[in-house]
């Protein structure tokens, strides 16, 4: 999320995921932390239906800082392209840049 000056307000990464058990009736429990200079901050602890789903649901929230930057590249690089000649390419590029925006404004709390 950006904040009034423009700035992300988002914990830097990069965010590392592992596994923990803290009740041995859910067992399935992985965590996302951020190793900075004071030491490990726990970013988010995820939960999932079976083994597979709580991983990859860990991978996807770890991976968030990571796509964030790449969505805001690919956005500018889409913004900054010549103009396509045919509709076909014009169209696929308004639909990217929309895809890409909405994604955006989302993850940076503008929508």
């Amino acid at each position: 999320m950006t904040n009034k000056t423009g700035k992300n307000n988002q914990t830097p990464g990069p965010w590392k995921i592992g596994r923990e058990c803290q009740n041995v009736d859910d067992p399935i429990f992985w965590r996302i932390d951020v190793l900075n200079s004071n030491g490990t901050l726990r970013v988010a602890q995820v939960l999932g239906i079976g083994g597979a789903a709580a991983e990859a649901n860990a991978r996807l929230v770890a991976g968030a800082p990571d796509l964030l930057v790449a969505c805001n590249v690919a956005l500018t690089r889409l913004r900054n392209m010549a103009e396509p000649t045919g509709n076909q390419d014009k169209g696929r590029r308004l639909s990217s840049i929309s895809l890409l925006g909405t994604a955006i404004a989302k993850v940076e709390g503008r929508e």
